[in-house]
């Protein structure tokens, strides 16, 4: 479960944690070349979106091979989607990179494509700060993805 206080990137406490572009930075190079693909973009969170993006490209591969890894920028969150094209996110799974990141930062959560697609549910909303439930109330996001990786500013 990647729902707690602050997923939102909303928060009253700065008692929220930082995932720090760096560590996102060295955890995509990490597997990256070893696994076969290309860093074809690194941009680190802004204030809108709320994460860290990397693309990468097989390499010697099909051109469809394309795959985005996002980094939450408060908790150390990784979820992996489709190439960005709009704000509009379609999260995936990625098996193979998600094994290799387990296996070297085991500290790391890997948001499943399921666990994103999630419908949101009053009951998820109880851990969330009340500045959080605000912005929900205002963005209107319908799964938990659409929560916890956002251009909410």
């Amino acid at each position: 479960m990647i729902l707690r206080k602050g997923i939102t990137s909303f928060f009253v406490h700065r008692d929220i944690p930082e995932f720090r572009f760096g560590c996102f930075h060295q955890i995509v190079i990490s597997f990256a070349k070893p696994m076969g693909y290309e860093i074809v973009e690194m941009k680190e969170r802004g204030v809108t979106p709320n994460f860290h993006l990397a693309t990468l490209k097989r390499q010697k591969s099909r051109e469809d091979d394309t795959i985005s890894i996002l980094g939450h920028a408060s908790f150390p969150i990784i979820a992996f989607a489709e190439p960005l094209v709009t704000c509009e996110i379609r999260f995936r799974n990625a098996f193979a990179i998600a094994s290799r990141i387990n296996v070297l930062f085991p500290e790391m959560t890997i948001a499943t494509c399921e666990e994103l697609s999630r419908k949101i549910e009053k009951s998820d909303l109880e851990q969330l700060d009340r500045i959080e439930r605000d912005q929900i109330k205002y963005w209107k996001p319908q799964t938990i993805g659409e929560l916890a990786f956002n251009w909410w500013d």
